[in-house]
């Protein structure tokens, strides 16, 4: 799981902490135990004012991340979020699709950087060198 979109893991695992019979806050909490990518100090400083009762600072988040924040404020409010993290685990697999294909589609240009880098002076070398030994002898005699 440590390949996945940060808020897809996170969505997974309290989604099936639900489905094992916990509550959304175990799984908040087992997502924050396991290894730290780039969502979580958000989701634990999100679940620390929650827990305190703070108001929610502003945080620079994406739309799909303060919607999965929303999601899970709901959970642990009580509410019944089980068919809304489904949902949102397809949006967010589809959002994840639509990513790697653009990444795809810019792969062959990323791609020509080092054929133009380091083959192509290379070819040009084995083209011209030939024709520059014999302008070198030519000159020479």
């Amino acid at each position: 799981m440590e390949n996945l979109a940060p808020p897809l893991r996170c969505l997974i695992q309290v989604r099936s902490s639900i489905e094992n019979g916990e509550s959304t806050l175990m799984g908040v909490r087992k997502y924050l135990q396991a290894p730290a990518d780039d969502f979580t100090p958000v989701v634990a400083r999100w679940l620390f004012e929650y827990e305190q009762g703070l108001k929610a600072t502003e945080m620079e988040l994406t739309r799909q991340r303060k919607v999965l924040l929303e999601v899970l404020r709901a959970g642990l409010s009580g509410q019944a979020i089980h068919s809304r993290l489904v949902q949102l685990e397809d949006d967010f697999v589809e959002a994840c699709r639509d990513q790697m294909a653009s990444e795809l589609d810019t792969l062959p240009m990323k791609m020509l950087i080092p054929l133009l880098l380091f083959q192509f002076p290379a070819y040009l070398l084995l083209l011209f060198g030939p024709l520059m030994s014999q302008f070198l002898r030519s000159l020479e005699s």
